[in-house]
């Protein structure tokens, strides 16, 4: 009997090991101490580099990887669409258009050749995941769009989604036929982009599955059949209020926001439900789930730090009670103190950075609170 790949992490590990900020061996360590048995490596770096930095790059994922094979820890490598640099410089999704020859045709010729490339340059991997919170306007955005413009509708998006999953389907198998596609994973609607006031941001995700099997069922995109997209579903089922901090308050009279902080044993069990409740009802029952992301972010408060240590133990006890997840990648392994992320504009804020469980090199990869609690469930299960 093989391990359980419940216990999983997230961390662009390869690509902190290029910024100088870990190595793969540290961070591989790190991983096999907490009782880590699957990994979500952010894959961007290698889908489309420049030519001189190609071999590079390559062989720094190489060695990351190679050394997840020998742990026995599986791998789930993300990436996404590729878009020609000619077309707005790379950033920014052309408006639907199946015209032969249009600029959307060709990011998704081009989104299916790299995925092709990639899988074939990487055959460590056996599990891909195609895209990342294509519900949130930050990551699937029309040309010229900026923050506060309105964007694509949440129509819109899961109709592209849905081309790019059959693209990137397509790619991967060609490369290797017995790689497992994992879909896109859904974010929360944290921002209410299609959500009314009042419903809990964690049902959003419920929401676009809904509408990416519509899409696929009634032949609104290249295939009716599932199967043809993804093999496996994913989503990132945070809880809002545990992101950071926001004016909340339960006190009356409330000046803000009247809310308190979410707590597992609330609906969150639900929310998960609820979006496997979407698969099971298009037929998709038999298929299994991969959480890939979810944890807390404590803004470096070590008491809400203590606070959100003890839900972690109940959280997984509830996901033992989900016999569909596969893997929860808890996000993420380390913190983005002392690095200088803004190098690649991500995770640069306190709430960003203090989802970290791991203090970064400068501080001798501390543990915190976190890790250490996650240390006990990892290795006790």
């Amino acid at each position: 009997m093989g391990r359980n790949r419940l216990y999983g992490i997230g961390e662009p590990v390869t690509i902190d090991v290029l910024r100088g900020k870990t190595t793969s061996e540290a961070a591989v360590g790190i991983m096999n101490d907490l009782g880590v048995t699957a990994f979500r490596e952010w894959m961007w770096a290698a889908m489309n580099p420049a030519p001189e930095d190609y071999e590079r790059i390559c062989a720094a994922y190489d060695r990351t990887l190679d050394l997840c094979v020998r742990s026995d820890i599986e791998v789930t490598g993300v990436a996404g669409p590729t878009i020609p640099y000619e077309i707005n410089h790379g950033n920014g999704m052309p408006y639907r258009d199946l015209t032969p020859g249009s600029d959307y045709r060709r990011v998704l010729t081009e989104t299916e050749r790299n995925w092709e490339r990639i899988v074939s340059r990487f055959p460590q991997i056996r599990q891909w995941e195609v895209g990342n919170e294509w519900n949130f306007r930050l990551f699937m955005h029309p040309i010229g769009w900026k923050e506060g413009d309105k964007g694509f509708t949440i129509d819109e998006m899961m109709l592209i989604a849905c081309d790019l999953m059959y693209v990137s389907a397509r790619g991967i198998r060609k490369a290797n036929p017995e790689c497992t596609v994992v879909s896109f994973s859904p974010t929360p609607d944290g921002q209410h982009q299609y959500l009314p006031e009042g419903v809990p941001s964690c049902y959003g995700i419920a929401v676009c599955l809904d509408l990416m099997y519509r899409n696929i069922k009634e032949g609104r995109s290249f295939s009716r059949n599932t199967d043809d997209y993804f093999d496996m579903v994913a989503w990132h089922p945070y809880l809002s209020t545990q992101m950071g901090y926001a004016p909340y308050t339960t006190a009356y009279p409330a000046e803000k926001m009247y809310l308190t902080d979410d707590m597992p044993d609330a609906l969150w069990k639900n929310y998960n439900d609820m979006a496997y409740h979407v698969m099971a009802k298009y037929g998709d029952g038999k298929k299994k789930v991969l959480l890939t992301e979810f944890g807390f972010s404590d803004c470096g408060d070590p008491e809400r730090e203590k606070a959100q240590a003890a839900l972690i133990p109940r959280c997984f006890e509830l996901l033992r009670e989900m016999p569909y997840v596969k893997t929860c990648h808890f996000f993420r392994l380390l913190e983005e103190e002392d690095s200088a992320a803004s190098e690649n504009g991500i995770f640069t804020n306190e709430s960003e950075s203090k989802f970290g469980i791991v203090r970064e090199a400068v501080h001798e990869y501390m543990y915190r609170t976190k890790a250490l609690e996650l240390k006990k469930v990892y290795r006790e299960s």
